[in-house]
């Protein structure tokens, strides 16, 4: 089951940075084909890398509204 939400995020076409995200789910499989530009991350750790990458990078990144699932 997936919320309906997901499906709302996607037809927006936002980045998305889901949090709490097991490898392997629908919403894993889903994000993986109809999410141009999720960050994929399966762990606390990543998470934390991904953030830390994203406040530290330069290249304009932190404009993107992301949406958090």
């Amino acid at each position: 089951v997936v919320s309906t939400k997901l499906f709302e995020y996607l037809a927006l076409e936002k980045p998305i940075l889901p949090y709490d995200l097991c490898l392997g789910s629908d919403v894993d499989s889903l994000l993986r084909r109809f999410c141009k530009s999720s960050i994929n991350c399966h762990s606390t750790k990543e998470v934390e890398d991904i953030l830390v990458e994203i406040m530290l990078n330069s290249d304009g990144m932190l404009n993107w509204p992301v949406a958090c699932l």
